[in-house]
Formats: structure tokens, sequence, C-alpha cells
């Protein structure tokens, strides 16, 4: 609607992220499918070489976001006509800050600072203080004690007596704990080239894989198929069987016990009573598996 009133002869797009314009810059094939799907939509409406960075302080739109008044809004300079640089020629213009790492791009690390105080604390130096760990064990279960009054006073707890075991256990377990602290505190990157969808779908055709073969080597070879001019032993109440449940998975077929056989006129079961936790069903022979009892 623009284009039929206003003479565009070119279009720049600002962005203040790096990570974003290396996205969008580079082909969309590079990267994951979320992102890529998105660059993607963005090649189709603008070329790569529309963007181009700006500081985020020279950013006006993120006046919007820190909270500004309407008539702060009219009064910035910014916010109406955008950076005093914006009127210059290109070469001006903020220049792109090196390209980032393409494993720091992939992964869109953030870095966070933690800070370290390496002086010695005030517990260290107490601990100083005890030349004996079964000084230290009994002095640090007496403090316990005290704390867990001091929370509770009402509590069946004493401050004088004998140390139980259970006691000097969870002082132990709080002077390990305290001890490991520096050793643990910091958690390593997470595992690269993690598709957890990828491998979920590798599990479930090893399990189908598996259930497939059973059913298809070892249930079937329990259900004799020769021919009709040989006799076989027909069903018996008592018989183990595993019923086939063609709208369930093999791995979900019941164990079920024969508790009355129907045979025909020709003294041939080919219907059977069968008893499962659930209760008594009537079934064909044929979805009844005899299981081999020794």
């Amino acid at each position: 609607m623009l284009k039929d009133h206003v003479s565009i002869q070119s279009t720049v797009v600002w962005c203040d992220s790096m990570v974003s314009l290396q996205w969008i810059k580079a082909s969309p094939h590079k990267w994951t499918t979320f992102i890529a799907n998105r660059v993607s939509q963005i090649h189709e409406r603008l070329a790569p070489d529309c963007f181009r960075y700006v500081p985020s302080a020279s950013n006006p739109s993120d006046i919007a976001s820190r909270g500004a008044l309407p008539m702060q809004f009219l009064s910035d300079r910014s916010w109406l006509s955008g950076p005093d640089w914006l009127i210059g020629p290109p070469e001006k213009w903020p220049k792109v800050p090196p390209l980032l790492k393409s494993e720091e791009v992939m992964a869109e690390a953030q870095i966070v600072s933690l800070p370290l105080n390496s002086e010695i604390t005030p517990i260290e130096s107490w601990l100083e203080n005890y030349s004996s760990f079964t000084w230290l064990k009994r002095h640090t279960a007496f403090l316990l004690r005290y704390f867990k009054y001091l929370r509770d006073p009402h509590a069946d707890s004493l401050l004088t007596g004998g140390l139980s075991t259970d006691e000097l256990k969870l002082a132990v377990i709080r002077l390990v704990r305290f001890m490991q602290r520096p050793a643990f505190a910091l958690v390593g990157p997470e595992p690269e080239n993690l598709n957890i969808t990828k491998r979920w779908k590798l599990v479930q055709k090893l399990l189908h894989s598996f259930w497939d073969r059973w059913r298809k080597d070892y249930l079937g070879g329990l259900q004799t198929r020769s021919k009709w001019t040989k006799e076989f032993n027909n069903l018996k109440v008592d018989d183990l069987v595993i019923m086939k449940e063609p709208n369930l998975s093999p791995s979900q077929w019941k164990m079920a016990r024969i508790t009355k056989v129907l045979p025909g006129e020709d003294g041939i079961v080919r219907v059977a009573e069968v008893k499962t936790a659930q209760g008594t069903f009537t079934r064909s022979v044929r979805k009844l598996c005899p299981l081999p009892l020794a």
C-alpha cells in the first residue's frame, strides 16, 4: 500500500542482534528447522543485504520498552527521526562488528557471570580451630540441635544430654556437603548433538521390531497350521494361552486359562471360554496361542 503512494528506491532493515543478523545473512539450511523456517520467510520478502546493524544505544525502538511516557516520545528526537548518523551517507553508518563463531550462533549461548569471593569465609576459619574431626563432628551436631530448638522451641529435642547416632550422622553429612560445595558448584555445558526425538524414534523402532519378531517367530510357532489330514490334540481345560488382540500391541496381550471348551459335531474344539484377571471371555481357538508347559 505504501509503494502505491511513495517511490521507494531502497529498503534498509535495522537490527541490534548480532545472532539474528548472522542467521539472516546465511543460508537457511545451516540452521535448525525452527530457525531455518523463519529465515526462509524473511528471505521471501527481503534480501539479506537489506539488513544492517544498529547499536542498542542508538536503537529508537528501545525507548518503548523503557517505560517512557507519551510526552517523552514527542520530545525524543531519536524516536521521531532516528539517530543523528542516519541522515549521513551509508559510509558513516555503524560498522558491523566481527561475526560470531558458528558454535556460538548455533547454541545461542548466554554467558552468565557469577561473583566469586576468594576470601576465607567465617565457617572456614571456624573449621581451622579444630585439630580433631571427632570434636568438630560433635560440636557441629550440638549446633544443629540448637538450631532445631530455635526453629521449634516446643519440640522434644533437648539442649542437654548425649548425642544420638542420627545426630552425628547428620553432622557428618552437613560437613561433607559444605566442603564439597566449591567442587560441584559449576555445571558443565549441555551435551551437544543430542536429539531427543530422534533417539525416542530409534528406541520405538527397536521395540516394535522386537514385538513383531516375537509375534511372528515365537507366538506363531505355538499355533500349528498343518493340513487337515493330520490330527492334533485339542485345547483342554486349564491350558494356559495368550489371547491375540488385534487392537493392542503384542506387549499388552493378556495371559488366560481355559475354563471350558466348546467342541463341534466332529469333536474338534474351535471355540473356548478363557478366564483372565478382567473376567471370562469366549474366543476362537485361532485367537489363542497355547503356552508350552514343562
